[in-house]
Protein backbone atom coordinates (compact mmCIF):
# COMPACT_ATOMS: atom_id res chain seq x y z
CA UNK A 1 0.00 0.00 0.00
CA UNK A 2 1.10 3.73 -0.52
CA UNK A 3 1.66 5.75 2.46
CA UNK A 4 2.80 9.13 3.12
CA UNK A 5 5.96 9.70 5.76
CA UNK A 6 7.78 12.72 6.91
CA UNK A 7 11.13 13.19 7.83
CA UNK A 8 10.79 15.14 11.27
CA UNK A 9 13.79 17.11 11.23
CA UNK A 10 13.06 18.15 7.87
CA UNK A 11 8.83 18.87 8.04
CA UNK A 12 9.28 17.14 4.12
CA UNK A 13 6.86 14.27 2.93
CA UNK A 14 7.32 11.63 0.85
CA UNK A 15 4.80 8.94 -0.68
CA UNK A 16 6.25 5.30 -0.07
CA UNK A 17 5.29 1.49 -0.74
CA UNK A 18 5.22 -0.35 2.23
CA UNK A 19 4.28 -3.74 3.89
CA UNK A 20 0.99 -3.63 6.88
CA UNK A 21 1.95 -5.99 9.52
CA UNK A 22 -0.52 -5.72 11.88
CA UNK A 23 1.66 -8.25 14.67
CA UNK A 24 4.60 -6.02 14.66
CA UNK A 25 6.27 -4.06 17.26
CA UNK A 26 7.18 -0.98 15.86
CA UNK A 27 7.83 0.89 12.44
CA UNK A 28 11.08 0.22 10.51
CA UNK A 29 12.55 0.95 7.46
CA UNK A 30 15.87 -0.49 5.27
CA UNK A 31 19.06 1.59 5.60
CA UNK A 32 19.13 1.58 1.81
CA UNK A 33 15.62 3.51 1.98
CA UNK A 34 16.69 5.55 4.38
CA UNK A 35 19.83 6.65 2.22
CA UNK A 36 17.82 7.07 -0.56
CA UNK A 37 15.38 9.72 0.64
CA UNK A 38 18.16 11.25 2.85
CA UNK A 39 16.43 10.61 6.29
CA UNK A 40 19.14 11.21 8.99
CA UNK A 41 19.66 8.17 11.02
CA UNK A 42 20.89 8.59 14.71
CA UNK A 43 23.18 5.81 16.04
CA UNK A 44 21.33 3.99 18.83
CA UNK A 45 23.03 3.63 22.64
CA UNK A 46 21.99 -0.21 22.27
CA UNK A 47 20.81 -1.85 19.39
CA UNK A 48 17.78 -3.73 18.72
CA UNK A 49 17.63 -7.37 17.83
CA UNK A 50 15.20 -8.63 15.18
CA UNK A 51 13.52 -11.57 15.71
CA UNK A 52 11.59 -13.54 13.04
CA UNK A 53 7.99 -14.74 13.40
CA UNK A 54 9.83 -18.32 14.27
CA UNK A 55 11.77 -16.73 17.20
CA UNK A 56 14.79 -16.99 14.87
CA UNK A 57 17.55 -14.14 14.93
CA UNK A 58 17.10 -12.09 11.27
CA UNK A 59 19.74 -12.41 9.13
CA UNK A 60 19.86 -8.41 8.29
CA UNK A 61 21.50 -8.09 11.70
CA UNK A 62 20.66 -5.74 14.50
CA UNK A 63 18.86 -2.51 14.07
CA UNK A 64 21.45 -0.09 15.25
CA UNK A 65 20.31 3.16 14.08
Amino acid sequence: MNIGIEKVNMHEGITVKALLDSGTTGMFMDREMAKRHSFKMTKLERPLKVKNVDGTENSGGNITH
